[in-house]
């Protein structure tokens, strides 16, 4: 991906909304895992680095200490992160304090989400080493963080560079494949939603924008057959497809572009989940389980003889009896 160029094409949109990417490099390649040094350094990292990895991220990622060499590395491992949290945001905000000057991120959403929020809140350099094409937000502004229980967005920061090996990302678990292909399958209603949103309510969407999440959700419906394939192209193109939505939110400054109703869904049961005390699938799995429920819902409305929106009515003793001690915050 020429980063320069594609964001060059967004500059003077006929939107009239200025968009804006604070990503530096974008390197996707095979066996990249040995140039992970090669490219920090490239782009202006300081010496002193935070490796922020669990067991298996760091494993799969063989090779990457090594190309390092150039930096004072400090590790920070855990045995497995499924689920970010506020403490795990406070406990790599405490290397600051220790010297560190920026942090890489070796893994896929709840490794990054963390060190993206910390890093914005200190205004440190972040870049992340992606081991497995499973989720639109590497190139997000946002961080999912669960906090008392409940999962909130919080703004945060661009990393300043994205690192990709297809060799391993070709290798992830079918689970972790899957699940970014259910992530970009839902773009699909995220795009009707969108469009219906500028229609009955004048909500601003830019076609351009519109146009990038459409292509990236095409060239990754037609590479279907191969998600699950141990195949470096198609792995590839789910990984683009993946940064490229993550950019057109980016672009708008708003989820449109990549989430609609399927993703409050999803975030409805992964947040029931919390609250039970279990640990929630992985997002693009209840995502893709969501479009499917969406797509038949619009199916039954296309056949309608007559539309009409009307405003949302919420019976919010249904939705305090639900969420419980949750519901104050919903």
């Amino acid at each position: 991906m020429d980063l320069k160029q594609f964001l060059q094409e967004y500059e003077h949109c006929s939107c009239g909304q200025k968009h804006e990417c604070s990503l530096k490099d974008v390197q996707i390649g095979s066996g990249y895992v040995h140039r992970v040094g090669e490219i920090l350094k490239k782009n202006g990292f300081p010496r002193n680095l935070l490796l922020v990895a669990d067991k298996t991220t760091l494993a799969v990622s063989d090779g990457i200490t090594q190309s390092l060499k150039d930096f004072d590395v400090t590790l920070k491992v855990y045995d497995r992160l499924r689920v970010a949290r506020m403490d795990d945001v406070r406990a790599i905000e405490a290397y600051f304090n220790e010297g560190i000057e920026a942090v890489l991120s070796v893994g896929t959403g709840s490794l990054n989400d963390p060190c993206r929020l910390a890093c914005a809140r200190h205004n440190k350099m972040f870049a992340i080493f992606a081991t497995a094409p499973s989720m639109d937000g590497f190139a997000s502004a946002s961080s999912p963080i669960v906090d008392h229980g409940f999962k909130l967005s919080y703004q945060a920061k661009n990393p300043e560079v994205i690192i990709a090996d297809t060799k391993i990302l070709a290798q992830a678990p079918v689970e972790l494949k899957s699940a970014g292909f259910g992530d970009m399958v839902a773009k699909y209603v995220a795009l009707i939603d969108w469009k219906i949103s500028n229609i009955v309510l004048g909500l601003p969407c830019c076609e351009k924008v519109f146009a990038l999440t459409r292509y990236a959700a095409d060239r990754v419906m037609r590479n279907a057959d191969k998600v699950t394939a141990n195949d470096e192209e198609a792995a590839a193109v789910i990984f683009e497809g993946l940064l490229y939505t993550g950019m057109a939110m980016g672009f708008v400054k708003n989820s449109h572009p990549a989430s609609g109703a399927e993703h409050v869904m999803a975030h409805y049961m992964e947040c029931k989940e919390l609250l039970e005390g279990k640990e929630p699938n992985f997002h693009g799995e209840d995502v893709g389980v969501c479009t499917l429920v969406m797509l038949e819902y619009y199916e039954r409305l296309a056949q309608s003889s007559c539309v009409r929106a009307h405003r949302e009515r919420n019976d919010w003793q249904d939705i305090c009896e639900v969420y419980g001690p949750l519901a104050e915050e919903m």
